[in-house]
């Protein structure tokens, strides 16, 4: 049998993400009347109108996407036992699993929390702009991959300080070069969650493989 088949709910996780609810909520609701009723996001000009946004729907977007996500977290337990039935488990204990199923939903919980704070602001003038906010929250999702992956045996001590790194670049320039720093670290992501993504599956095919070469014998 690879690992546990039974891994629990990511209990911490729906702690943070229920925080992070809170907090947009409250945020929302602190900025609520010195936000414009719409605001204007793109001038009209050439073949398009003026494109225009809510506040209603502008401060529900990002707490809308976190409940949905927390909802779907909910069934990663069952997928992760259906997994872990074939030869393609991670071979993870259940807690270990539940710690990266949590540590997942609490960094991406944390990115829709800043992206909640950028879309606000956006309406007042003031506080952190839409750049700035994700950077910060990519850095915090690229920290929250880097450690699930490391718990989950796909790196090595060069690789998550080079993922660390890279979210300490992207924080130190958010406030400066924002866009760039938001560029940087949505390539980062994506360098992370596909070369891991990769190596995990390399991993699988050479269990499997093992698994039936000693099946053969």
């Amino acid at each position: 049998m690879v690992g546990s088949s039974r891994p629990g709910q990511p209990l911490a996780g729906y702690v943070v993400a229920l925080a992070c609810l809170v907090t947009m909520g409250v945020y929302a609701f602190m900025k609520w009347s010195s936000m414009p009723t719409v605001i204007v996001t793109r001038e009209a000009g050439g073949r398009h109108g003026e494109s225009v946004a809510s506040r209603a729907l502008s401060v529900m977007a990002m707490p809308s996407v976190l409940i949905l996500c927390t909802a779907l977290f909910a069934l990663a337990p069952l997928w992760t036992r259906m997994v872990n039935a074939t030869p393609l488990g991670s071979g993870l204990s259940s807690m270990g699993q539940s710690r990266i199923l949590s540590l997942v939903l609490a960094m991406l919980a944390v990115l829709l929390l800043c992206l909640h704070v950028g879309i606000v602001d956006m309406f007042t003038g003031r506080g952190p702009t839409m750049p700035q906010a994700a950077s910060f929250g990519l850095a915090a999702m690229i920290v929250g991959l880097a450690i699930a992956f490391a718990i989950q045996g796909s790196h090595r001590g060069v690789e998550l300080g080079a993922a660390l790194a890279a979210a300490g670049v992207v924080t130190a320039l958010a406030k400066s070069l924002p866009t760039v720093a938001m560029a940087l670290g949505s390539l980062a992501l994506l360098l992370l969650v596909g070369y891991n993504s990769m190596k995990l599956g390399w991993e699988s095919m050479e269990r499997l493989r093992r698994r039936h070469e000693s099946g053969d014998r």
